[in-house]
């Protein structure tokens, strides 16, 4: 799940999606992606993209909606314009 958000290679992002995407309907990944997910919300606009793309991946649609909402209330302009673009 780290590798999902938290990689600054392009390949390790693809292909731990790709597994997580595997167990994406078990209600124990999907609780533990959110657990995830929260310890991220303080860094930089970088995890919040690779959030955004995670939970489209998924097709999280609640935590994506959830998520992007948090966007726009940020005082970042980089993590407000994720709403725009998601």
């Amino acid at each position: 799940l780290g590798s999902a958000i938290d990689s600054s290679s392009p390949d390790r992002i693809v292909l731990a999606r790709e597994v997580l995407a595997a167990y994406k309907d078990d209600p124990g990944v999907r609780n533990h992606i959110q657990t995830m997910v929260a310890s991220y919300l303080d860094a930089d606009e970088w995890h919040y993209w690779r959030i955004a793309e995670l939970y489209t991946r998924l097709n999280y649609r609640e935590e994506l909606t959830s998520f992007l909402a948090l966007c726009r209330t940020s005082d970042n302009l980089e993590i407000q314009e994720i709403s725009d673009v998601f």
